[in-house]
């Protein structure tokens, strides 16, 4: 089983990042849209529509503790939590990435 996607993990921390992901893709889930979740082998990924106005090219401080970003957004405020997430990640070996498009936002983890 090379290829799948299998992490020696601590417990807790885990279900820290899988509910502190999925409890924010609700509670900034604007339009009342669906929360798409997928896994597979290879990653781990939750997208949800959301009112958040940022280019790609920014998102990285996103993970920045008690990051605060200039805009009118509601969804906009500390992100806190993706600065924990991303500590988890690294804590187990994982890559994250972030994406906005058409107002879907979206993390992605990966294996390294």
């Amino acid at each position: 089983i090379k290829n799948d996607f299998i992490i020696f993990w601590n417990e807790i921390l885990i279900q820290r990042l899988v509910n502190n992901l999925v409890e924010n893709a609700l509670k900034y889930n604007f339009w009342n849209e669906k929360v798409k979740i997928f896994l597979d082998k290879n990653k781990f990924e939750i997208c949800n529509k959301t009112d958040i106005k940022i280019d790609n090219s920014e998102t990285e401080k996103l993970f920045e503790t008690f990051y605060k970003a200039d805009n009118s957004s509601k969804s906009f405020g500390y992100w806190l939590w993706l600065s924990i997430v991303k500590k988890i990640t690294i804590a187990h070996n994982l890559k994250i990435n972030i994406s906005v498009n058409n107002n879907i936002f979206c993390v992605k983890i990966t294996k390294k």
